[in-house]
Protein backbone atom coordinates (compact mmCIF):
# COMPACT_ATOMS: atom_id res chain seq x y z
CA UNK A 1 0.00 0.00 0.00
CA UNK A 2 1.14 3.16 -0.89
CA UNK A 3 -0.40 6.83 0.19
CA UNK A 4 -0.23 9.02 -2.77
CA UNK A 5 -0.23 12.86 -1.02
CA UNK A 6 -2.72 15.46 -2.57
CA UNK A 7 -0.89 18.99 -2.95
CA UNK A 8 -3.75 20.81 -2.51
CA UNK A 9 -7.57 20.39 -1.80
CA UNK A 10 -9.18 20.67 -5.38
CA UNK A 11 -11.33 18.27 -7.31
CA UNK A 12 -8.74 18.09 -10.41
CA UNK A 13 -5.77 17.76 -8.09
CA UNK A 14 -7.51 14.72 -6.09
CA UNK A 15 -9.14 13.00 -9.02
CA UNK A 16 -5.51 12.80 -10.23
CA UNK A 17 -4.33 11.21 -7.58
CA UNK A 18 -7.52 8.65 -7.82
CA UNK A 19 -6.52 8.01 -11.43
CA UNK A 20 -3.12 7.45 -10.39
CA UNK A 21 -3.92 5.10 -7.56
CA UNK A 22 -3.42 1.54 -8.13
CA UNK A 23 -5.51 -1.80 -5.78
CA UNK A 24 -4.48 -1.16 -1.78
CA UNK A 25 -3.33 2.39 -2.42
CA UNK A 26 -4.82 5.28 -0.13
CA UNK A 27 -5.16 9.26 -0.93
CA UNK A 28 -4.78 11.57 1.10
CA UNK A 29 -6.72 15.02 0.97
CA UNK A 30 -5.30 17.89 3.19
CA UNK A 31 -7.44 19.61 5.71
CA UNK A 32 -9.19 23.21 4.56
CA UNK A 33 -11.98 24.37 3.05
CA UNK A 34 -12.66 23.81 -0.40
CA UNK A 35 -15.83 24.23 -2.87
CA UNK A 36 -15.81 21.63 -5.94
CA UNK A 37 -17.90 22.29 -9.03
CA UNK A 38 -18.01 20.85 -12.78
CA UNK A 39 -17.93 16.62 -12.51
CA UNK A 40 -17.79 14.86 -9.20
CA UNK A 41 -14.48 12.30 -8.23
CA UNK A 42 -15.28 8.45 -9.00
CA UNK A 43 -13.69 5.33 -9.28
CA UNK A 44 -13.73 1.59 -9.58
CA UNK A 45 -10.53 0.26 -7.96
CA UNK A 46 -9.45 -1.04 -4.33
CA UNK A 47 -8.36 2.05 -2.73
CA UNK A 48 -8.97 4.35 0.12
CA UNK A 49 -9.77 8.12 0.10
CA UNK A 50 -9.27 10.06 3.09
CA UNK A 51 -9.70 13.39 4.23
CA UNK A 52 -7.95 15.17 6.94
CA UNK A 53 -4.47 15.18 6.05
CA UNK A 54 -2.13 17.10 7.95
CA UNK A 55 -4.61 17.57 10.91
CA UNK A 56 -7.97 19.70 11.00
CA UNK A 57 -11.33 18.76 8.69
CA UNK A 58 -11.78 18.70 4.99
CA UNK A 59 -14.56 20.73 4.19
CA UNK A 60 -15.63 19.83 1.01
CA UNK A 61 -19.05 21.71 -0.58
CA UNK A 62 -20.98 20.57 -3.12
CA UNK A 63 -21.36 22.69 -5.95
CA UNK A 64 -21.29 19.86 -8.69
CA UNK A 65 -23.79 19.37 -11.74
CA UNK A 66 -26.47 18.23 -9.67
CA UNK A 67 -29.68 16.50 -10.26
CA UNK A 68 -31.21 13.31 -10.18
CA UNK A 69 -28.65 11.01 -11.04
CA UNK A 70 -25.73 13.19 -10.27
CA UNK A 71 -23.33 12.60 -7.52
CA UNK A 72 -20.17 14.41 -5.28
CA UNK A 73 -18.29 11.27 -5.01
CA UNK A 74 -19.29 7.83 -6.94
CA UNK A 75 -17.89 4.87 -6.94
CA UNK A 76 -18.50 1.56 -8.20
CA UNK A 77 -17.73 -0.88 -5.60
CA UNK A 78 -17.29 -4.99 -5.17
CA UNK A 79 -15.09 -7.33 -3.28
CA UNK A 80 -12.61 -6.90 -5.16
CA UNK A 81 -12.54 -3.22 -5.95
CA UNK A 82 -13.42 -2.85 -2.49
CA UNK A 83 -13.50 1.36 -1.33
CA UNK A 84 -13.36 3.08 1.82
CA UNK A 85 -14.20 6.93 2.53
CA UNK A 86 -12.98 8.54 5.21
CA UNK A 87 -12.52 11.73 7.54
CA UNK A 88 -14.40 13.66 5.06
CA UNK A 89 -16.90 16.74 6.15
CA UNK A 90 -19.54 17.36 2.78
CA UNK A 91 -21.85 20.15 2.67
CA UNK A 92 -24.76 20.25 0.31
CA UNK A 93 -24.51 23.02 -2.53
CA UNK A 94 -26.61 21.18 -4.88
CA UNK A 95 -29.70 18.56 -5.39
CA UNK A 96 -28.45 15.59 -5.25
CA UNK A 97 -31.89 13.32 -5.39
CA UNK A 98 -29.81 10.34 -5.42
CA UNK A 99 -27.02 11.28 -2.80
CA UNK A 100 -23.96 13.40 -2.56
CA UNK A 101 -22.03 9.68 -2.10
CA UNK A 102 -23.24 6.73 -4.55
CA UNK A 103 -21.79 3.42 -3.98
CA UNK A 104 -22.96 0.93 -7.04
CA UNK A 105 -22.65 -3.04 -6.97
CA UNK A 106 -23.56 -4.53 -10.10
CA UNK A 107 -27.64 -4.08 -9.09
CA UNK A 108 -28.54 -6.18 -11.90
CA UNK A 109 -27.57 -9.22 -10.20
CA UNK A 110 -27.26 -7.74 -6.79
CA UNK A 111 -23.84 -8.81 -5.31
CA UNK A 112 -23.76 -11.15 -2.42
CA UNK A 113 -20.82 -9.16 -1.02
CA UNK A 114 -19.19 -7.22 0.81
CA UNK A 115 -17.60 -3.98 -0.85
CA UNK A 116 -17.05 -0.76 0.56
CA UNK A 117 -16.48 1.26 4.06
CA UNK A 118 -17.58 4.87 4.72
CA UNK A 119 -16.44 5.74 8.01
CA UNK A 120 -15.92 9.15 10.07
CA UNK A 121 -17.84 11.40 7.44
CA UNK A 122 -20.06 14.60 8.28
CA UNK A 123 -23.06 15.43 5.81
CA UNK A 124 -25.07 18.80 6.16
CA UNK A 125 -27.91 18.75 4.61
CA UNK A 126 -29.51 22.84 5.03
CA UNK A 127 -32.08 22.62 2.13
CA UNK A 128 -34.61 19.73 0.63
CA UNK A 129 -34.16 18.01 -2.36
CA UNK A 130 -30.83 15.60 -1.45
CA UNK A 131 -29.88 12.48 0.20
CA UNK A 132 -26.60 12.14 1.88
CA UNK A 133 -25.83 8.67 0.91
CA UNK A 134 -27.37 6.20 -1.64
CA UNK A 135 -26.29 2.51 -1.83
CA UNK A 136 -27.77 0.14 -4.67
CA UNK A 137 -26.54 -3.56 -5.19
CA UNK A 138 -23.88 -4.07 -2.49
CA UNK A 139 -23.23 -5.01 0.93
CA UNK A 140 -20.89 -2.36 3.47
CA UNK A 141 -20.42 -0.71 6.57
CA UNK A 142 -21.52 3.01 7.25
CA UNK A 143 -19.99 3.57 10.92
CA UNK A 144 -19.12 6.42 13.10
CA UNK A 145 -20.51 9.21 10.87
CA UNK A 146 -23.21 12.10 11.30
CA UNK A 147 -25.71 13.58 9.23
CA UNK A 148 -27.02 17.13 10.06
CA UNK A 149 -30.51 18.19 8.47
CA UNK A 150 -31.29 21.05 8.79
CA UNK A 151 -34.00 21.63 6.41
CA UNK A 152 -37.05 22.05 7.73
CA UNK A 153 -39.51 20.72 4.73
CA UNK A 154 -39.20 18.60 1.85
CA UNK A 155 -37.74 15.17 0.69
CA UNK A 156 -34.66 15.06 2.98
CA UNK A 157 -32.86 11.35 3.89
CA UNK A 158 -29.46 10.49 4.96
CA UNK A 159 -29.39 6.76 3.75
CA UNK A 160 -31.20 5.54 0.81
CA UNK A 161 -30.38 1.70 0.44
CA UNK A 162 -31.75 -0.56 -2.74
CA UNK A 163 -30.16 -4.43 -3.78
CA UNK A 164 -31.63 -4.11 -7.22
CA UNK A 165 -32.10 -1.52 -9.77
CA UNK A 166 -35.14 0.60 -10.23
CA UNK A 167 -35.39 0.27 -13.44
CA UNK A 168 -34.64 -3.66 -14.88
CA UNK A 169 -34.56 -5.65 -11.72
CA UNK A 170 -36.65 -4.01 -8.49
CA UNK A 171 -35.28 -6.34 -6.19
CA UNK A 172 -36.65 -9.27 -7.90
CA UNK A 173 -33.82 -10.91 -8.02
CA UNK A 174 -32.44 -10.17 -4.21
CA UNK A 175 -35.97 -11.74 -3.44
CA UNK A 176 -35.49 -14.35 -5.41
CA UNK A 177 -31.73 -15.88 -4.88
CA UNK A 178 -31.02 -14.39 -1.55
CA UNK A 179 -32.64 -15.86 1.51
CA UNK A 180 -33.25 -14.80 5.03
CA UNK A 181 -29.14 -14.78 6.52
CA UNK A 182 -29.33 -12.03 9.24
CA UNK A 183 -26.85 -12.29 12.06
CA UNK A 184 -24.62 -12.37 9.30
CA UNK A 185 -22.41 -9.92 7.48
CA UNK A 186 -24.75 -10.26 4.47
CA UNK A 187 -26.87 -6.69 4.60
CA UNK A 188 -26.10 -2.93 5.05
CA UNK A 189 -24.73 -2.16 8.33
CA UNK A 190 -25.58 1.09 9.64
CA UNK A 191 -23.63 1.66 13.20
CA UNK A 192 -22.52 4.39 15.76
CA UNK A 193 -23.87 7.14 13.85
CA UNK A 194 -25.55 10.42 14.74
CA UNK A 195 -28.80 11.66 12.62
CA UNK A 196 -30.00 14.87 13.48
CA UNK A 197 -32.94 16.24 11.85
CA UNK A 198 -35.24 19.81 12.72
CA UNK A 199 -38.56 17.94 11.79
CA UNK A 200 -38.97 14.54 9.67
CA UNK A 201 -41.03 15.00 6.22
CA UNK A 202 -39.21 11.10 5.74
CA UNK A 203 -37.64 8.47 7.14
CA UNK A 204 -34.10 9.57 7.58
CA UNK A 205 -32.90 5.94 6.91
CA UNK A 206 -35.20 4.39 3.51
CA UNK A 207 -34.75 0.52 2.69
CA UNK A 208 -36.40 -0.77 -0.34
CA UNK A 209 -35.85 -2.41 -3.13
CA UNK A 210 -35.02 -5.57 -1.60
CA UNK A 211 -32.60 -4.04 1.15
CA UNK A 212 -31.02 -5.95 3.95
CA UNK A 213 -30.16 -3.51 6.99
CA UNK A 214 -28.71 -3.59 10.40
CA UNK A 215 -29.39 -0.95 12.12
CA UNK A 216 -27.14 -0.48 15.50
CA UNK A 217 -25.73 1.51 18.57
CA UNK A 218 -26.78 4.56 16.46
CA UNK A 219 -28.43 8.26 17.72
CA UNK A 220 -31.47 9.39 16.24
CA UNK A 221 -33.05 12.97 17.16
CA UNK A 222 -35.99 14.15 15.69
CA UNK A 223 -36.15 10.95 13.40
CA UNK A 224 -36.32 7.65 12.78
CA UNK A 225 -35.47 4.56 10.66
CA UNK A 226 -38.47 3.07 7.76
CA UNK A 227 -38.35 0.34 4.92
CA UNK A 228 -40.66 0.12 2.08
CA UNK A 229 -42.85 -2.43 1.28
CA UNK A 230 -44.18 -4.07 -2.16
CA UNK A 231 -46.31 -0.96 -2.45
CA UNK A 232 -43.94 1.84 -3.92
CA UNK A 233 -43.06 2.55 -7.74
CA UNK A 234 -42.45 -0.76 -9.05
CA UNK A 235 -40.35 -2.07 -6.51
CA UNK A 236 -40.22 -4.96 -3.86
CA UNK A 237 -39.85 -4.76 -0.29
CA UNK A 238 -37.14 -4.53 2.39
CA UNK A 239 -35.87 -8.09 2.98
CA UNK A 240 -35.58 -7.45 6.63
CA UNK A 241 -34.20 -4.95 9.77
CA UNK A 242 -32.68 -5.43 12.18
CA UNK A 243 -32.57 -2.67 14.48
CA UNK A 244 -31.27 -2.87 18.31
CA UNK A 245 -29.25 -0.60 20.85
CA UNK A 246 -30.68 2.76 19.01
CA UNK A 247 -31.48 5.88 21.09
CA UNK A 248 -34.28 7.54 19.44
CA UNK A 249 -35.90 11.09 20.79
CA UNK A 250 -38.10 12.78 19.84
CA UNK A 251 -38.21 16.46 20.78
CA UNK A 252 -40.30 17.89 18.03
CA UNK A 253 -44.63 18.36 17.44
CA UNK A 254 -44.25 15.05 14.84
CA UNK A 255 -45.07 11.81 15.96
CA UNK A 256 -42.22 9.18 15.38
CA UNK A 257 -42.18 5.73 14.92
CA UNK A 258 -39.12 3.37 16.37
CA UNK A 259 -39.22 2.12 12.89
CA UNK A 260 -41.70 1.69 9.91
CA UNK A 261 -42.45 -1.56 8.50
CA UNK A 262 -43.87 -2.22 5.26
CA UNK A 263 -43.10 -5.43 4.33
CA UNK A 264 -40.28 -8.26 4.73
CA UNK A 265 -39.44 -9.30 8.54
CA UNK A 266 -37.37 -8.19 11.23
CA UNK A 267 -36.08 -8.08 14.60
CA UNK A 268 -36.35 -4.82 17.04
CA UNK A 269 -34.96 -4.61 20.64
CA UNK A 270 -32.87 -2.96 23.73
CA UNK A 271 -34.32 0.42 21.65
CA UNK A 272 -34.06 3.47 24.09
CA UNK A 273 -37.14 5.79 22.97
CA UNK A 274 -37.55 9.32 24.67
CA UNK A 275 -39.72 12.20 24.11
CA UNK A 276 -38.54 16.11 24.82
CA UNK A 277 -41.54 17.88 23.11
CA UNK A 278 -45.19 17.46 22.35
CA UNK A 279 -44.72 14.88 19.79
CA UNK A 280 -45.33 11.21 20.66
CA UNK A 281 -42.52 8.24 20.31
CA UNK A 282 -44.35 5.05 19.33
CA UNK A 283 -43.54 1.64 18.91
CA UNK A 284 -42.21 -0.45 15.63
CA UNK A 285 -45.50 0.33 13.28
CA UNK A 286 -45.65 -3.06 10.53
CA UNK A 287 -48.21 -1.99 7.63
CA UNK A 288 -49.70 -3.44 4.74
CA UNK A 289 -50.58 -0.36 2.36
CA UNK A 290 -52.36 -2.75 -0.31
CA UNK A 291 -55.03 -3.18 2.18
CA UNK A 292 -56.48 -0.40 0.78
CA UNK A 293 -54.24 1.42 -1.60
CA UNK A 294 -53.41 0.33 -4.85
CA UNK A 295 -50.73 2.10 -5.06
CA UNK A 296 -48.53 1.82 -8.27
CA UNK A 297 -50.06 -0.18 -9.89
CA UNK A 298 -50.31 -3.27 -7.82
CA UNK A 299 -53.57 -3.51 -6.80
CA UNK A 300 -55.50 -3.91 -3.62
CA UNK A 301 -54.73 -7.26 -1.83
CA UNK A 302 -58.10 -8.20 -1.25
CA UNK A 303 -58.03 -12.21 -2.83
CA UNK A 304 -58.00 -10.95 -6.61
CA UNK A 305 -55.26 -13.61 -8.25
CA UNK A 306 -53.11 -10.66 -10.31
CA UNK A 307 -50.91 -11.81 -12.87
CA UNK A 308 -47.86 -9.36 -13.07
CA UNK A 309 -45.60 -7.84 -15.88
CA UNK A 310 -41.87 -8.58 -15.80
CA UNK A 311 -41.28 -5.26 -17.71
CA UNK A 312 -42.65 -2.81 -15.01
CA UNK A 313 -43.51 -5.56 -12.37
CA UNK A 314 -46.39 -4.34 -10.84
CA UNK A 315 -49.82 -6.81 -10.90
CA UNK A 316 -52.91 -5.00 -11.32
CA UNK A 317 -51.89 -3.01 -14.65
CA UNK A 318 -50.29 -6.29 -15.65
CA UNK A 319 -50.06 -7.04 -19.70
CA UNK A 320 -48.17 -9.96 -19.78
CA UNK A 321 -49.32 -13.28 -17.63
CA UNK A 322 -46.60 -14.02 -15.13
CA UNK A 323 -47.01 -15.66 -12.05
CA UNK A 324 -44.84 -17.41 -9.60
CA UNK A 325 -43.80 -21.07 -9.26
CA UNK A 326 -45.34 -22.64 -6.22
CA UNK A 327 -43.11 -24.84 -5.23
CA UNK A 328 -40.40 -21.76 -5.40
CA UNK A 329 -42.82 -18.76 -4.64
CA UNK A 330 -40.27 -15.85 -5.56
CA UNK A 331 -39.05 -17.35 -8.74
CA UNK A 332 -41.09 -16.11 -11.58
CA UNK A 333 -42.46 -17.84 -14.74
CA UNK A 334 -44.77 -17.58 -17.53
CA UNK A 335 -46.09 -21.40 -18.35
CA UNK A 336 -49.64 -22.74 -17.94
CA UNK A 337 -50.64 -25.13 -15.58
CA UNK A 338 -48.69 -26.03 -12.29
CA UNK A 339 -46.27 -25.38 -10.53
CA UNK A 340 -46.96 -22.12 -12.33
CA UNK A 341 -49.54 -21.16 -10.43
CA UNK A 342 -48.89 -19.38 -7.63
CA UNK A 343 -50.11 -15.25 -8.22
CA UNK A 344 -48.64 -12.05 -6.76
CA UNK A 345 -50.24 -12.36 -3.61
CA UNK A 346 -50.77 -16.13 -1.75
CA UNK A 347 -54.51 -16.10 -0.18
CA UNK A 348 -57.93 -16.18 -2.39
CA UNK A 349 -60.71 -14.23 -1.59
CA UNK A 350 -61.24 -16.00 1.80
CA UNK A 351 -57.93 -15.11 3.16
CA UNK A 352 -59.06 -11.31 2.01
CA UNK A 353 -54.86 -11.93 -0.34
CA UNK A 354 -53.44 -12.77 2.56
CA UNK A 355 -50.22 -12.72 2.58
CA UNK A 356 -49.54 -9.94 0.23
CA UNK A 357 -46.72 -10.23 -1.30
CA UNK A 358 -43.87 -9.80 0.83
CA UNK A 359 -46.16 -9.11 3.42
CA UNK A 360 -44.67 -8.26 6.83
CA UNK A 361 -43.52 -11.15 8.65
CA UNK A 362 -42.38 -12.83 5.67
CA UNK A 363 -38.47 -13.91 4.21
CA UNK A 364 -37.63 -14.91 1.26
CA UNK A 365 -39.22 -17.22 -0.57
CA UNK A 366 -42.30 -15.96 0.71
CA UNK A 367 -41.78 -18.08 4.08
CA UNK A 368 -43.48 -17.00 7.75
CA UNK A 369 -40.46 -15.17 9.12
CA UNK A 370 -42.44 -13.43 12.16
CA UNK A 371 -41.09 -10.12 13.54
CA UNK A 372 -40.28 -10.10 17.36
CA UNK A 373 -40.00 -7.28 19.21
CA UNK A 374 -38.89 -6.67 22.48
CA UNK A 375 -37.06 -4.46 25.59
CA UNK A 376 -38.03 -1.37 23.36
CA UNK A 377 -38.28 1.11 26.47
CA UNK A 378 -39.32 5.04 26.62
CA UNK A 379 -38.88 5.89 30.58
CA UNK A 380 -38.06 2.24 31.28
CA UNK A 381 -41.86 1.41 29.88
CA UNK A 382 -41.93 -1.14 27.73
CA UNK A 383 -42.93 -0.14 23.92
CA UNK A 384 -44.50 -2.69 21.70
CA UNK A 385 -45.13 -2.16 17.93
CA UNK A 386 -48.18 -2.62 16.28
CA UNK A 387 -49.92 -2.91 13.10
CA UNK A 388 -51.42 -0.15 10.67
CA UNK A 389 -53.53 -1.38 7.71
CA UNK A 390 -53.54 1.98 5.43
CA UNK A 391 -56.53 3.61 6.58
CA UNK A 392 -58.15 5.68 9.59
CA UNK A 393 -55.79 7.36 12.25
CA UNK A 394 -52.95 7.18 13.32
CA UNK A 395 -52.21 4.58 15.94
CA UNK A 396 -49.52 4.01 19.17
CA UNK A 397 -51.13 0.19 18.92
CA UNK A 398 -52.93 -1.12 16.76
CA UNK A 399 -55.56 -0.11 13.75
CA UNK A 400 -59.09 -0.98 14.01
CA UNK A 401 -59.29 -0.29 10.30
CA UNK A 402 -59.46 -2.85 8.46
CA UNK A 403 -58.41 -5.23 10.78
CA UNK A 404 -55.52 -7.73 11.44
CA UNK A 405 -55.69 -10.13 8.39
CA UNK A 406 -53.01 -8.70 7.06
CA UNK A 407 -50.46 -8.44 10.28
CA UNK A 408 -51.74 -10.24 12.98
CA UNK A 409 -50.13 -10.65 16.75
CA UNK A 410 -48.91 -14.43 17.39
CA UNK A 411 -48.72 -14.77 13.41
CA UNK A 412 -46.85 -11.85 12.11
CA UNK A 413 -44.96 -10.27 14.94
CA UNK A 414 -44.83 -10.78 18.46
CA UNK A 415 -44.39 -8.47 21.71
CA UNK A 416 -42.85 -8.94 25.14
CA UNK A 417 -45.00 -10.55 27.78
CA UNK A 418 -44.18 -9.67 31.00
CA UNK A 419 -46.15 -12.55 32.58
CA UNK A 420 -44.43 -15.51 30.60
CA UNK A 421 -43.31 -17.44 33.25
CA UNK A 422 -46.57 -17.84 34.05
CA UNK A 423 -48.48 -17.68 31.03
CA UNK A 424 -45.82 -19.14 27.70
CA UNK A 425 -48.50 -18.91 25.12
CA UNK A 426 -48.30 -15.55 23.86
CA UNK A 427 -45.39 -13.06 23.23
CA UNK A 428 -41.56 -13.26 23.98
CA UNK A 429 -40.14 -13.86 27.89
CA UNK A 430 -36.81 -12.21 28.44
CA UNK A 431 -34.65 -13.68 30.80
CA UNK A 432 -31.64 -16.39 31.56
CA UNK A 433 -31.33 -19.26 29.42
CA UNK A 434 -31.64 -21.17 32.55
CA UNK A 435 -35.34 -19.67 33.14
CA UNK A 436 -37.10 -20.33 30.06
CA UNK A 437 -40.05 -22.50 30.36
CA UNK A 438 -39.79 -26.21 28.64
CA UNK A 439 -43.71 -27.12 28.25
CA UNK A 440 -46.92 -25.34 27.94
CA UNK A 441 -45.40 -23.38 25.27
CA UNK A 442 -47.60 -22.26 21.97
CA UNK A 443 -45.40 -22.86 18.67
CA UNK A 444 -43.82 -19.64 17.71
CA UNK A 445 -43.36 -17.33 20.91
CA UNK A 446 -40.16 -16.44 21.70
CA UNK A 447 -37.28 -16.58 24.74
CA UNK A 448 -34.59 -13.54 24.93
CA UNK A 449 -31.68 -15.25 26.86
CA UNK A 450 -29.93 -12.48 28.25
CA UNK A 451 -27.00 -13.98 29.05
CA UNK A 452 -26.23 -15.49 25.86
CA UNK A 453 -27.93 -12.37 23.60
CA UNK A 454 -29.64 -15.02 21.55
CA UNK A 455 -33.31 -15.10 20.95
CA UNK A 456 -35.20 -18.44 20.50
CA UNK A 457 -38.57 -19.88 18.99
CA UNK A 458 -41.11 -22.44 20.32
CA UNK A 459 -41.16 -25.29 17.51
CA UNK A 460 -44.14 -26.80 19.97
CA UNK A 461 -45.34 -27.24 23.49
CA UNK A 462 -41.55 -28.34 24.80
CA UNK A 463 -39.03 -27.30 22.28
CA UNK A 464 -37.27 -24.38 20.90
CA UNK A 465 -35.11 -23.63 18.17
CA UNK A 466 -32.49 -20.76 17.97
CA UNK A 467 -34.07 -18.13 15.92
CA UNK A 468 -32.10 -15.35 15.81
CA UNK A 469 -28.46 -13.74 17.10
CA UNK A 470 -27.21 -10.85 16.50
CA UNK A 471 -23.64 -10.28 14.77
CA UNK A 472 -20.53 -9.23 17.02
CA UNK A 473 -18.24 -7.08 15.83
CA UNK A 474 -18.25 -6.69 11.94
CA UNK A 475 -15.02 -7.39 10.72
CA UNK A 476 -14.51 -4.12 8.93
CA UNK A 477 -14.80 -2.18 11.95
CA UNK A 478 -10.71 -1.70 12.48
CA UNK A 479 -9.62 -2.92 8.93
CA UNK A 480 -7.89 -0.68 6.24
CA UNK A 481 -9.59 -3.15 3.72
CA UNK A 482 -10.59 -6.39 3.94
CA UNK A 483 -8.69 -9.36 2.99
CA UNK A 484 -11.32 -11.76 0.58
CA UNK A 485 -10.44 -11.76 -3.16
CA UNK A 486 -12.99 -12.49 -5.87
CA UNK A 487 -12.84 -12.31 -9.77
CA UNK A 488 -16.46 -10.46 -10.00
CA UNK A 489 -16.12 -7.05 -10.83
CA UNK A 490 -18.95 -4.27 -10.26
CA UNK A 491 -19.87 -1.12 -13.19
CA UNK A 492 -20.44 2.22 -11.93
CA UNK A 493 -24.01 2.72 -13.12
CA UNK A 494 -26.74 5.52 -13.09
CA UNK A 495 -30.61 4.93 -13.01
Amino acid sequence: MSDLICANTSRDEVQSKIDAAIAGDRVLIPSGTVTYSGSPLSWQKRIHLQGGYGGGETVITDSTTGGAASFLIGIGASATDFSRISHLHLVKGVDHNEGMIQVYGDDAIALHETGFKIDHVTIDIGSAGSRGMHIQGIYGLIDRCTFNITASSGSVQSIRNFMGNVTTDFGFEAWKSHPLAWGTEEALYIQNCTFTTVTQEEETIDLLCASAAVIRDNVFVNTNPGGHGTDSGSMRSTRWIELYRNQITNNGAATLRTLTLRGGTAVAFDNTLANGGPGQMVGVNMQCQRATISGYGWGVCNGTHYDFDLTNKVGATADTAYRFRSDAPDTWCNSSGSPCDYYLDGGGSGTRGYPSRDNVGRAPGQILKPVYIFENRKSGVLVDGGFYGGGGTYPGGNDAYPDSTWCAPERDFYNQNTSFLSAPTTGIGVGLLSARPSSGLVAGVGWWATDEQKLYRAVNSTDWELYYQPLGAHSLEDAETPTVRTTRRAKVRRK
